[in-house]
């Protein structure tokens, strides 16, 4: 009786809860399945198995993985290792060096509901000899790839497949940074966003572009550093160039990096000419031509020669005819330092008979002396035509002649010095606007 009571017990047992235990075991084997299937490693083979021999297998997602053991009998290094049916299968080993008995893990990528897939593996022993074994089968079963799992690991970030589903690959997906985006072999690259590593021939953040052809890797010039990699630092950098952190202005008795604002600025070419230049319009034009090579990086703007031409266009009012603003300072540039001077506090402390440097210093030519056409004041200069003929006559002739000025003063002989045949070429100095934000 007491046995039949427990049999009566088991049985009701069974059907109260044997459908919750199908249920789960029914889980179970889903999750094997799809999540961390083993392969059937009969299913298998290698073309060697004396040499490398097939110790697991098994899938994870959309990873496969193939465990070999060396069985060689000494160490072995991978040569090289290439698949078919797979995607893109490297070794997860820290090295390609592997010992006699050591592993050799192989992880592949599975494209979706795969039977068959072949992996090669190229090695050579401790004989100094090359070796090749096939890694072959998959025994006609598919490998039913798992939902993308995530593209955060070294060899997801390296596979040429997008894992996660979000349309960027590798070091393109934000998911892979700092990760080895070079396969199981590092070589110590790695994926960046943006592109940091700006001298190591990858491409870091999956752009398509590659140290200093991406642009991320332009020099920084205000941040102290070789962001591009070429060697050369901040101001030092040509890419820094047309950069206004590179631009210097001293005034006051300190010098500090340009800041934002238009500045009128007065520089002298280097190179001279007779005094035909074709009137108001040929010098304007002689002077646009002429823009000293850092400067132009600039681009200057509203370009005159500092010349009086007649009465009524003379350096005194150049402000009201050409629109350069009267109250602000003016500045000597100095084209070889990318530097402005202060030269005079406005317009009118320019031409009050003497200025704060002389031009000498800071011109980028060695010429000394400069047609002005005016007397100090920035008037034209009165008595026989000292404009030569409006600064379109060039032949000797003692009463015409054209004034000049020196670069070396600093009194009001810096535009009112003497008077020299139109046939003798000298320099001069010009008139612009820049403009920095």
């Amino acid at each position: 009786m007491e046995m039949d009571r427990k049999a009566q017990a088991g049985l009701e047992y069974l059907v109260t809860y044997g459908w919750a235990i199908v249920l789960v075991a029914a889980v179970i084997g889903t999750l094997v399945l799809i999540v961390g299937r083993p392969l059937d490693e009969g299913a298998f083979s290698s073309s060697d198995p004396t040499k490398l021999m097939i110790k697991t297998t098994g899938v994870e997602g959309s990873v496969a993985t193939i465990k070999l053991q060396n069985i060689t009998g000494g160490e072995i290094e991978v040569q090289s290792i290439s698949s078919t049916g797979y995607y893109n299968c490297l070794a997860s080993n820290t090295s390609d060096t592997v010992m006699a008995g050591g592993e050799l893990e192989i992880l592949c990528t599975v494209p979706e509901d795969i039977a068959q897939g072949e992996v090669a593996v190229q090695y050579m022993d401790s004989s100094g000899l090359i070796q090749n074994t096939l890694i072959s089968g998959g025994g006609g079963i598919a490998i039913a790839a798992a939902p993308p799992t995530g593209e955060n690991t070294d060899y997801l970030c390296s596979d040429s497949f997008d894992n996660d589903g979000d349309a960027s690959i590798d070091c393109l997906d934000p998911d892979c940074v700092g990760k080895t985006g070079t396969g199981q072999y590092p070589d110590g690259l790695l994926c960046e966003q943006p592109e940091a590593s700006c001298s190591d021939g990858f491409d870091n953040d999956g752009d398509d572009f590659i140290d200093t052809s991406d642009s991320d890797c332009e020099e920084i010039c205000d941040v102290i550093g070789d962001e591009d990699g070429d060697g050369l630092f901040d101001c030092d950098d040509p890419d820094c160039d047309e950069s206004p952190t590179c631009v210097t202005v001293c005034e006051d008795g300190s010098c500090n990096l340009v800041e934002a604002g238009q500045y009128t600025i007065i520089y002298a070419i280097s190179e001279r000419k007779t005094a035909d230049f074709g009137g108001r319009a040929g010098i304007d034009s002689w002077a646009s031509a002429r823009v000293p090579s850092n400067l132009s990086r600039f681009t200057p703007t509203n370009i005159h020669g500092f010349v009086s031409v007649t009465s009524s266009d003379e350096i005194r009012d150049m402000p009201t005819r050409y629109g350069y603003d009267a109250d602000a300072p003016i500045y000597w540039w100095h084209d070889n330092q990318k530097t402005l001077y202060k030269l005079a506090n406005n317009w009118a402390d320019m031409l009050d008979g003497s200025i704060l440097m002389n031009q000498r210093d800071g011109t980028g030519t060695t010429y000394t002396f400069v047609w002005s056409g005016s007397n100090s004041a920035g008037a034209l200069k009165s008595g026989t035509s000292r404009n030569c003929g409006n600064w379109t006559y060039r032949n000797f002739n003692q009463n015409v002649s054209g004034q000049y000025g020196i670069n070396s003063s600093t009194g009001s002989t810096w535009l009112d010095y003497s008077n020299a045949c139109c046939c003798s070429p000298e320099t001069i100095r010009v008139i612009s606007q820049l403009t920095f934000s």
